[in-house]
């Protein structure tokens, strides 16, 4: 299906995060045309409408899967409609890109794979923080050994949610998917795995809700790579989105909202040695190459 000059996608669900990134980026991709919107708030259906200039839109995502003229869909609706919708979208044939988490429970989430697994189509999580040159250059540096073994790392993803969020909002209410845990802890696990390669043996969390439900969370986990994660997720502090790692020869710190590159502090002794021995070699090759001209 894909073989195809132009890629028809239909958008379901037309909230602040799809205004703001989602029908963007589709508007502007080489190869792609947005070719369809649903959401059941007719308010903001109409807003993306005129803003990205679509004029086939519906109140029912149902007549977007129904449309053979339709390739994939974009899924950018409350965390709780995420796997019903997958499913139906995969049923129809369509190919699938839907916002993280997959689903708010587990037994949801294994349908939706169960059912990708079983055809041919296209599909994938919304965790775009993997396409980030930070993290990219980060798992290069790891997996290169720059600092040695990994003995710990810490992360911190925080925010403070508007005060003029609608207190009917899904991102409140922990059965809709909201809370810290689905909307911020998910893109940090995901990192995790996809930067070391791991799994995890034991994980251990304290949620609290302090704002809004369950906005703030202290989570541990334990690698079977020997390594403990330590991380902080809060809806209710001050801005602040980090990873830090420590290893035997140094550590990385990548700040995703301040650095431009990763940072490296590694062990000055260690390191020193290192070069000390390197120019004693240097010089011993020279007088190498001097006694034998």
């Amino acid at each position: 299906m894909f073989n195809k000059d132009l890629i028809k996608v239909g958008l379901i669900g037309c909230g602040t995060i799809a205004l703001v990134a989602h029908l963007p980026a589709l508007r502007n991709m080489k190869g792609a045309k947005l070719a369809a919107l649903a959401d059941t708030d007719e308010g903001r259906l109409m807003k993306a409408s005129s803003r990205f200039g679509v004029k086939n839109v519906h109140s029912d995502y149902r007549r977007i899967l129904e449309d053979k003229e339709i390739d994939a869909v974009v899924v950018v609706t409350p965390t709780d409609l995420h796997a019903s919708i997958a499913i139906d979208a995969l049923g129809a044939g369509k190919h699938l890109y839907i916002e993280k988490p997959l689903a708010t429970s587990l037994d949801d989430a294994r349908l939706v794979v169960d059912k990708w697994n079983s055809g041919k189509l296209k599909a994938m999580i919304g965790f775009n923080f993997r396409f980030s040159s930070l993290y990219q250059s980060l798992k290069q540096l790891i997996h290169e050994g720059v600092i040695g073994k990994v003995l710990l790392v810490r992360s911190a993803f925080a925010f403070k949610l508007s005060s003029d969020i609608d207190s009917s909002s899904w991102k409140l209410n922990r059965d809709k998917g909201g809370g810290v845990l689905f909307d911020q802890a998910s893109h940090h696990i995901d990192i995790f795995r996809y930067i070391f390669r791991c799994e995890f043996e034991q994980v251990l969390a304290k949620v609290r809700s302090v704002k809004s439900e369950d906005d703030c969370a202290n989570v541990f986990f334990q690698t079977n790579m020997g390594f403990s994660i330590n991380s902080f997720f809060s809806k209710c502090s001050v801005d602040d989105e980090h990873i830090e790692i420590y290893g035997e020869e140094g550590k990385l710190k990548v700040d995703r909202l301040h650095s431009t590159s990763v940072e490296v502090d590694l062990d000055v002794r260690k390191h020193t040695k290192r070069f000390k021995r390197i120019r004693y070699l240097l010089r011993s090759l020279k007088s190498w190459r001097l006694i034998r001209d």
